[in-house]
Order: C-alpha cells, then sequence, then structure tokens
C-alpha cells in the first residue's frame, strides 16, 4: 500500500497499515470499497467497485488515514 517509512502528516509520527473491517449482517466481514459519486446501484450487483479503501494509523497520536487503492 504504501513506504514502511511513511509519517502522519498530522503528528510526524511512524505510520503502520491497519484494516479498518465492516462487520456486516451475521457478524461477516466485508472489505471497504468505494464507487464513483455517479455510479448507477445494479439491483443485483450493487455499485460498480472502483477500488478498495486502504487505511494506516499514526502510531504516536492514533490518527487514521483513508487512501483509495483502484482497481
Amino acid at each position: 500500500m504504501k513506504d514502511d517509512n511513511a509519517k502522519c502528516f498530522e503528528c510526524g509520527g511512524e505510520t503502520h497499515a491497519i484494516k479498518i473491517i465492516d462487520r456486516g449482517q451475521k457478524n461477516i466481514h466485508y472489505d471497504l470499497i468505494y464507487t464513483l459519486a455517479e455510479s448507477k446501484r445494479n439491483m443485483f450487483k450493487g455499485h460498480p467497485e472502483e477500488g478498495k479503501v486502504m487505511a494506516e494509523m499514526c502510531a504516536d497520536c492514533g490518527r487514521i488515514s483513508l487512501r483509495g487503492n483502484p482497481k
């Protein structure tokens, strides 16, 4: 996802990749995805997936940053 030596843009601390989990119905876990704002929902498939949402957290201040990872 990114460099291991990345720094937090808020405090300058070291950041680490994390996974944010959406606990769906019956506690099923789903990866977070994103789509274009103007996308139309398909009745059977939902919104088209443009990519996954990746996350990192600062070890010092706890700030969580999100970024898109295109398909």
